[in-house]
C-alpha cells in the first residue's frame, strides 16, 4: 500500500524463509530541508530460533538499515563515503 508517496507498506502472511512465519514492513518518507528524513518499522513473526535472533539482534538490524540508508543517499547525491 501507498499513501501520497510518503508511506510505503507492504505484509507477507507467508514466508518459505526458515523461522519467519510472516512480517510487515513500512517506510515513512518525510522531506526535511534538502533531504529526507526515513523512519522505518520492521515487525516479524519468527519461530524456534530466529525468536532469539530477532530479540537479541535488533540492534545490529538497525545499524544495517542505517547504513543501507546513509550509502542509498550517498548514491543517489552522488557523494563518496
Amino acid at each position: 500500500a501507498a499513501d501520497a508517496s510518503t508511506r510505503y507498506v507492504y505484509r507477507v502472511d507467508v514466508t518459505n524463509a526458515p523461522g519467519v512465519r510472516a512480517l510487515v514492513e513500512e517506510w515513512h518518507l518525510t522531506p526535511t530541508g534538502t533531504g529526507t528524513r526515513v523512519r522505518w518499522t520492521f515487525a516479524v513473526e519468527p519461530r524456534g530460533l530466529m525468536r532469539f535472533l530477532f530479540r537479541h539482534g535488533r540492534r545490529g538490524l538497525d545499524k544495517s538499515f542505517d547504513t543501507a540508508v546513509r550509502n542509498l543517499d550517498r548514491r543517489l547525491s552522488g557523494t563518496k563515503a
